[in-house]
């Protein structure tokens, strides 16, 4: 296996554990399971819990490979039609499953789960909400929560890669620019983009803008030295820091959201780089089950607060730790098919 290989199976891994930890906050917040409940309160164990933590790293994610996607010379419109063929087709699905699951199985309350759970699924949805929601300008609370994400990564996928074309048609006419410039060009970006938000600019989501900007960082530091991988030391010493950032609400109890984002989409920075320049955490993020699961990632997260909002109704008579066991297999089985299925029909479509 070559080393390329190996970078991209550690990645592959790092969205798996992204996805797990959004399933387990979710699962957490809806079913009473004393361990899990006594687990989340310890530090930095919390982590495994806080979903907001795995999105932040899904939006550097998504600012790391656009940006490497435009280093190819890849084309504005080309782009936007292959990433939205990548974004859209499995949320309209998960759309039409969660309106007709909505529209049968939902609209009760159920005993033995916390309130969280009952928030949901109070109403039908209507023919006009679902085509609003089909097209990201409906209330995405109405069907499945999650998918509020989706409506950001087309913001990112339009604005930030707008960024990214431009910068790489100017680039294309300085010759000889050297990576650290680009670094500094992007943390130009970066600042600029936090001032925007600040002045609260409408249209574009520059809060988000930033952490895709910090994700395009990563992507020009591990561009910049290839082949050169970090000592131990640094490495552990890095590992440490990237943990105490992502956990930063947590430790520091700051109460500025935007700063604690910020800090968080940083450390998750850092992360995607010890996967390309360290070793330790390399191998660890290469295990076969974190990286199917990371295969899997976003099709996964587009289902599995569906299949616990289904299984509320096995709350009263199985313990927590089976509906736990059995939403996770029905949610990573559901998302497989459904990638399949969608795989497939691509392929046909292309021949």
């Amino acid at each position: 296996m070559n080393r390329k290989e190996e970078k991209n199976k550690s990645i592959q891994g790092l969205r798996g554990i992204a996805s797990c930890v959004v399933f387990l906050g979710h699962f957490a917040s809806m079913y009473s399971v004393q361990t899990i409940d006594c687990i989340r309160q310890l530090k930095p164990i919390n982590l495994c819990f806080d979903g907001s933590i795995s999105v932040v790293i899904f939006f550097v994610l998504s600012g790391f490979y656009i940006c490497k996607q435009f280093d190819k010379r890849l084309g504005y419109w080309k782009f936007i039609y292959k990433r939205s063929k990548r974004l859209l087709p499995e949320f309209w699905i998960s759309c039409v499953v969660g309106v007709i699951l909505c529209n049968t199985v939902g609209l009760n309350t159920f005993n033995g789960v916390k309130a969280f759970a009952n928030g949901f699924w109070q109403e039908r949805v209507s023919v006009l909400n679902f085509i609003k929601y089909l097209f990201l300008v409906g209330d995405y609370k109405l069907i499945n929560p999650p998918t509020w994400t989706v409506r950001i990564e087309v913001n990112i996928m339009v604005f930030y890669g707008a960024l990214m074309w431009g910068w790489n048609k100017l680039k294309t006419r300085i010759k000889g620019m050297k990576y650290n410039v680009e670094i500094l060009v992007f943390g130009l970006f970066g600042f600029v983009s936090v001032l925007f938000e600040v002045l609260d600019f409408p249209i574009v989501n520059f809060h988000i803008m930033t952490m895709a900007i910090i994700g395009a960082v990563a992507q020009k530091i591990v561009s910049s030295n290839s082949e050169n991988q970090m000592s131990k030391v640094v490495e552990v010493c890095l590992i440490v820091v990237s943990i105490l950032m992502l956990d930063v609400k947590y430790i520091f109890e700051i109460e500025n959201e935007m700063v604690n984002d910020y800090i968080m989409a940083v450390g998750a920075g850092i992360v995607v780089v010890l996967l390309y320049k360290g070793n330790y955490i390399k191998r660890c993020f290469s295990n076969a089950f974190l990286v199917w699961m990371g295969n899997c990632s976003y099709e996964f997260y587009l289902f599995h607060f569906l299949i616990l909002l289904v299984f509320r109704c096995l709350a009263q008579s199985f313990d927590g730790k089976v509906i736990l066991l059995i939403t996770f297999i029905m949610s990573a089985f559901l998302a497989n098919i459904v990638k399949y299925s969608v795989s497939t029909f691509r392929k046909n479509l292309e021949k």
